[in-house]
């Protein structure tokens, strides 16, 4: 038995022995005396395919002040090398290798539209394999910074499409074809999606231009994810915009009027200089909705101007200052539309002035007959012309203004979210890669 296993032992340790000195041989012969600098291909007129898929890791993400798109992955890059095969037979049956990269060749794949260096991926770390028919994998990754170019008006709505564009940096088409993996473009298996960003499309396509060399273009559907900015900065500004045309309710004779004017103009400010960060800042496209919360200023300060006009008005009446009759009507018919006051209202007590029956022209001696009887005529009462003043005329004004600039506010809000706001629900809207 103890013969047994030594002569077990002894066949694993010759085999093993063997199975390290073939794998020695094959590099040695095989790969060291490989040239990495020459293309290869036996036939020179015939290009080396070269086919290219990506697979994203991390979440990726858009600048919107740098313009600026960034994410992380690496591509899976496959060609066949002529002149690296080997029959596995004579080498222990091994039927593939992970040499240095810097010893084999390959494409000088770059990034086209990189905003830093447009340089080929060389990098000693991307490991490669060899199989024993020539056929070389390859998975350089990096983290990609290129150009995107935001349209911002639609915020925080706002959909942007970014490229990440891979050409070769030294080769001719007539030299290295490169292309797209058929069966797959885009794994995202290992894909983080971002908390602010959803992905809702990707393409990748082959582009073939005529002024330069032929291109893989990767496509990236970004969708901003709006529920935050609603809550941190469209709600309360929103709030604060309709909060700030009740400034027309307070009375003029309370003193508090311009103060809460100035008051919520302060807010205002205050308000944006925290958000200042959160809007975008782009530098070609402005915001939709930051200039709306412009115009919401300069609201403010129309409603402060309208205050003191306002009160200027109230004032009047303790200089005794006379009002014209059209001004009058002009005046009255605002209070019927505005304050609800019309003629047919009940009068109050101290509104009535009593008429006897000697001043009606109908009377006779102050009796009247009604059905053959003598019966005197009862006192009747009838409404008092109530005195117009400079204190009705501040207050009607404040209405009109109060209704005008809540009609304004509303139907502004309602377009400006209808012009931002896509015809989707994002409640129901899902990343693509998810099934």
């Amino acid at each position: 038995m103890r013969t047994l296993v030594f002569l077990g032992f002894f066949v694993m340790q010759s085999v093993n022995a063997a199975y390290v000195d073939d794998l020695r041989r094959l590099y040695n012969e095989v790969i060291d005396v490989n040239n990495p600098w020459l293309r290869p291909s036996l036939n020179s007129n015939l290009p080396t395919k070269v086919s290219i898929i990506f697979f994203s890791l991390s979440s990726i993400s858009l600048d919107d002040v740098t313009q600026t798109m960034s994410s992380s992955g690496y591509l899976g890059v496959t060609w066949r090398d002529e002149f690296l095969n080997w029959p596995a037979g004579n080498y222990s049956g091994i039927s593939s290798l992970y040499p240095n990269p810097n010893k084999i060749w390959r494409p000088t794949l770059a990034v086209k539209n990189s905003i830093e260096k447009a340089t080929p991926f060389r990098a000693d770390f991307m490991y490669t394999t060899v199989t024993a028919n020539g056929e070389v994998l390859w998975y350089p990754g990096d983290v990609f910074q290129t150009v995107c170019e935001m349209d911002v008006s639609k915020f925080p709505f706002d959909t942007h499409v970014c490229n990440i564009d891979f050409t070769l940096w030294r080769s001719t088409p007539t030299e290295v074809d490169l292309l797209l993996l058929s069966r797959m473009k885009f794994n995202m298996d290992e894909f983080v999606e971002n908390n602010l960003w959803q992905l809702v499309d990707q393409n990748a396509e082959r582009i073939n231009n005529t002024n330069s060399y032929p291109f893989v273009r990767l496509t990236f559907t970004l969708r901003r994810q709006p529920r935050t900015y609603i809550t941190n900065v469209v709600a309360p500004i929103f709030a604060i915009a309709l909060l700030n045309v009740f400034i027309f309710l307070i009375p003029s004779q309370s003193g508090e009027k311009i103060q809460f004017g100035i008051l919520v103009l302060l807010a205002y400010a205050i308000f944006m200089s925290f958000s200042a960060e959160t809007l975008p800042q782009s530098w070609n496209t402005t915001s939709t909705l930051g200039n709306y919360f412009l115009v919401l200023e300069v609201f403010c300060l129309i409603y402060i101007l309208l205050s003191i006009l306002s009160a200027t008005i109230y004032a009047r009446e303790d200089f005794h200052h006379g009002i014209s009759p059209t001004l009058a009507r002009v005046v009255e018919n605002m209070e019927k539309i505005f304050l609800c006051r019309c003629c047919k209202k009940r009068p109050s007590s101290s509104s009535t002035i009593e008429v006897s029956p000697m001043d009606e022209p109908c009377s006779h001696n102050g009796t009247e007959m009604e059905f053959g009887t003598k019966r005197p005529l009862p006192v009747r009462r009838i409404p008092e012309r109530i005195e117009m003043n400079w204190k009705r005329v501040s207050r009607a004004f404040d209405m009109l203004f109060f209704w005008l600039f809540l009609l304004i506010v509303i139907c502004s809000m309602i377009g400006v979210m209808t012009y931002i706001t896509p015809m989707i629900k994002f409640d129901k809207a899902e990343s693509v890669f998810k099934n």
